[in-house]
This record gives structure tokens, sequence and C-alpha cells, in this order.
């Protein structure tokens, strides 16, 4: 996916820039950006309608939809 190297390369050379924070390796563009960036997508592309092998082990807990296992929706596995 291309927004998992694009969106911490921008941090790590605009937004330090922009703040003029020193990071000498870049741990907080990559790892604190990269990996908070990571969570979302690993949340958001744990459905069948993005990855079609997830209904063949794991048909009881991944649905089709986005939000069907969420917090508001206050619904569980059957």
């Amino acid at each position: 996916m291309v927004a998992a190297g694009l969106v911490p390369f921008f941090f790590c050379y605009k937004v330090k820039a922009w703040f003029g924070y020193d990071d000498a390796l870049d741990t907080f563009g990559v790892h604190a950006v990269g990996g908070t960036l990571g969570a979302f997508l690993t949340g958001a592309l744990a459905r069948t309608s993005a990855n079609p092998n997830l209904s063949l082990n794991l048909k009881d807990y991944v649905t089709g939809t986005f939000s069907s296992h969420c917090w508001w929706n206050n619904s569980r596995p059957s």
C-alpha cells in the first residue's frame, strides 16, 4: 500500500522541517506515525471485501462490513 510509505516519508521530511524538531534517526516519523497508520490500516483492511482469504479461517470473527464489530454496535460474533 502506497500510503504506508508516503505518510511516514511526508512526516520525516516536511513536518519535521515545519516544526523544526531534531530527530536525527527519524524515529518519530517512521515508528510513531508509521506504526499508528499501520494499526489503523490493519483494522480497515481486516474485512472480507478487502481480503477474501479471511473468510476461510476467520469467518466467525471477520465480516464484510467495516463497523459490524465496533463498540457502538455492541455486537459479538456468534
